[in-house]
This record gives structure tokens, sequence and C-alpha cells, in this order.
């Protein structure tokens, strides 16, 4: 699973032996390979995208401090996903599979999460 620490109240970090699990996001089967916090300057929520060997990219979502994580997965991946990246504003999450694929998805206006461009090599 993956632990979402706490800052303090300062947002300063603590020492590590004065940290406290704040919460167990859990719901891959192997390997997690990447977990990415996603910038949210003017959203309205907190994103956790994590990405893993299972072939599975898991977006959790907060609205606020007080509630709990909502779990919305991606479509199942072929193979292994590697590596996920946010955009700078944190609306585009960029994925990258072991079967040398990329892919880019971008929250639509209901809240589930499209692609909008895949990216393979080219035989040569």
């Amino acid at each position: 699973g993956i632990n979402a620490e706490y800052m303090g109240d300062s947002g300063t970090a603590l020492a590590a032996s004065a940290w406290v699990q704040e919460t167990c996001l859990e719901a891959h089967t192997d390997w997690v390979r990447d977990v990415k916090w996603a910038g949210n300057i003017g959203l309205p929520f907190t994103c956790i995208a994590s990405a893993g060997q299972d072939g599975k990219v898991i977006i959790w979502t907060q609205r606020t401090d007080q509630e709990s994580w909502e779990k919305n997965e991606l479509p199942p991946f072929e193979k292994a996903v590697w590596r996920i990246s946010w955009s700078e504003l944190g609306n585009v999450l960029a994925v990258s599979c072991s079967n040398y694929q990329a892919t880019l998805w971008k929250m639509d206006k209901d809240g589930k999460f499209v692609c909008v461009s895949t990216l393979a090599p080219t035989a040569a």
C-alpha cells in the first residue's frame, strides 16, 4: 500500500521517528513502482497517483482533509506500469509501461480520466 505521512501543523517535516501514519491506500496486487502527488493549483481537491507491476494505475482523490480518499482506476494496462508523472498544474497524467508505450490522461468534466494521447515506438 501507499503510506501518507503527516508533515506537522507548521508545514515542516517532522523527524523521521516522529512521523505518524495518517492513512494507508491499498489496492495494488503487486509491487508499487511509482507514486506521484499532483500539484493542485486552483483545484478543489488533492490527487495521488500510483503505478504498479500489476498493470494498474490508481488515482486517489481527497476533497478535504476530513474526507476519506476515493479510488479511481484507469483501465488496466497490458504490462507493468513503470513510471507516472503529473503535469505542472496537476490536470494531465503521463503513464509509461514496460511495453515501451506512454499514454496521457486528462480529467473530463465528470471527473473521469480519459486517454487523450498514446505514444508508441515505430517499427524500424
